[in-house]
């Protein structure tokens, strides 16, 4: 007749001891790597949902001044109002004075009269 109780041995305790380390490594291990998973995861919707906004409020500028420039853009010669004054800021870069302040208008690189008259009715139209 065999004895079936569990002997306590030194060398039984080191096995289950190490054999808790083992699978408590792998435990904290599966554990990092789920959290960096998630943690990444909630990164990159995030990143894709400001991309998403950023395109949309691009494509609205981009459609509100086609508008703008298809209304203005084809517009015949017309007078520079006496009342608008440019200065200039740097080289090539212009900053129109005009009467109504609610919109800026800077102009860039070298222009003609005609491109002040179509500033200051586009400002104007914006106003």
């Amino acid at each position: 007749m065999q004895n079936k109780q569990l002997t306590i041995s030194s060398s039984n305790i080191t096995r289950c001891f190490l054999l808790f380390i083992v699978l408590l490594t792998i435990g904290i291990g599966l554990y990092g790597y789920n959290y960096t998973n998630a943690w990444l995861a909630e990164k990159k919707y995030t990143l894709n949902s400001i991309a998403g906004s950023l395109q949309k409020r691009i494509d609205a500028y981009r459609y509100m001044t086609y508008q703008v420039y298809d209304k203005f853009g084809n517009a015949p010669a017309q007078n520079v109002d006496p009342g608008l004054q440019e200065t200039r800021l740097r080289p090539d870069v212009y900053y129109v004075e005009k009467p109504h302040k609610k919109t800026d208008a800077v102009i860039f690189g070298s222009h003609d009269e005609n491109t002040l008259a179509m500033i200051a009715n586009i400002s104007d139209y914006l106003d």
